[in-house]
């Protein structure tokens, strides 16, 4: 066996900033080299949006760094498959789609 995959749950630190708005930021999602280490999510105290919208945003926007991260220069390989790949070979290829139609397109 050459690699060991070990999972470890890592929760992300939640940073209340003393103002009033209605959006959400995603700070640091890893440290240098470590994996391992907790994001920092960014949110108003006094939060005027949506607040499970908003925190659903920034987890994704979590996601697709930390896939990113991972993947590395083949973030975007189609033949690895992943988070990010499907998505970019879907846009790629969206408007050659021939299933979908113009209205479709549009929207």
């Amino acid at each position: 066996m050459n690699q060991l995959f070990v999972q470890k749950e890592i929760l992300p630190h939640v940073i209340l900033m003393p103002n009033v708005g209605g959006r959400t930021a995603l700070w640091q999602e890893i440290e240098g080299r470590r994996r391992n280490t907790p994001a920092r999510i960014l949110i108003s105290i006094f939060h005027t949006d949506d607040l499970e919208t908003s925190f659903l945003h920034v987890c994704g926007e979590y996601r697709w760094e930390i896939c990113k991260t991972v993947q590395g220069g083949r973030w975007n390989d189609v033949t690895d498959p992943s988070l990010t790949s499907e998505y970019t070979d879907y846009l790629q290829f969206f408007k050659k789609n021939h299933y979908l139609s113009d209205e479709q397109k549009k929207s």
